[in-house]
């Protein structure tokens, strides 16, 4: 499949690269920059909208787990957009400055990738964008539910134990 990187539009500063698609790999390197990558994944609850968001980030040296409890989510696909949304802002926290980011999520990585966000991810598309431009570079790709199972896993285990 063929990448697409574009600079982000007016949001923050020209140097700040957005990037697109499935080149970028975990280890991979921007100039000089080791690049992390972040693996991210939710669990819902119908029956009491709660929702276990969970992350994974990879680094040459270490791989990390984070878990959070979202209270009254509507949706399996909202759970999502959380758990990207909440795993940005904490990289961004930390003071990480170049991420890969990936989801079993395809209408949430389409939604951000194509600027044509469901009307019930609108806002939370919004604020992934907003905060990715706070990245010196970030780029998103949709993988297998398959190949995301350990983030299946924390997600599933902070809702469910």
């Amino acid at each position: 499949m063929e990448s697409k990187k574009r600079k982000r539009k007016g949001f923050h500063e020209p140097s700040t690269k957005l990037g697109f698609g499935e080149n970028e790999e975990e280890g991979s390197s921007v100039g000089e920059v080791k690049v992390r990558m972040l693996s991210i994944d939710a669990a819902w609850n119908a029956g009491t909208g709660q929702a276990g968001l969970g992350w994974v980030l990879t680094q040459t040296e270490a791989t990390s787990s984070f878990s959070k409890i979202a209270k009254k989510v509507p949706s399996p696909l909202m759970a999502e957009g959380l758990a990207l949304r909440e795993a940005l802002q904490k990289r961004k926290d930390l003071g990480i400055k170049t991420l890969n980011v990936e989801s079993d999520s395809k209408n949430l990585i389409n939604s951000i990738l194509n600027d044509n966000t469901i009307s019930e991810l609108y806002g939370i598309v919004a604020d992934i964008l907003l905060l990715s431009g706070c990245f010196d570079f970030v780029s998103f790709r949709w993988i297998s539910r398959e190949a995301n199972y350990a983030v299946d896993l924390v997600a599933k285990t902070e809702l469910w134990c």
